[in-house]
């Protein structure tokens, strides 16, 4: 065997090494943690209006809003108490989706 032909082999080895473990990391996927659990018994929503999303970001849970006009707002509440610490009105700008 010729030095080219050994370099050949040990870099496709390489290569095909490399893929395979990362490969392997990308099926196994980032390590996530479960998101804490809501606390609180219940939350007030607002007379007439419908939860249009839901998100949480850690001890707040937001609650995207939508009136029956169509306006929509982001509520925030307390994880544990369940008491809504902010109301900020939602303006979207150019044409809305149906």
């Amino acid at each position: 065997m010729t030095l080219l032909t050994v370099v050949l082999i040990v870099g496709m080895t390489s290569v095909a090494g490399i893929l395979v473990w990362r490969l392997a990391r990308v099926v196994e996927g980032p390590a996530t943690r479960p998101a804490a659990p809501v606390a609180a018994p219940e939350l007030a929503l607002p007379a007439g209006e419908s939860v249009a999303a839901l998100g949480a970001s850690g001890a707040e849970l937001l609650v995207l809003v939508r009136d029956a006009a169509g306006a929509e707002a982001l509520l925030v509440y307390d994880r544990e108490s369940g008491a809504l610490l902010s109301r900020t009105p939602v303006r979207r700008e150019g044409p809305r989706a149906p």
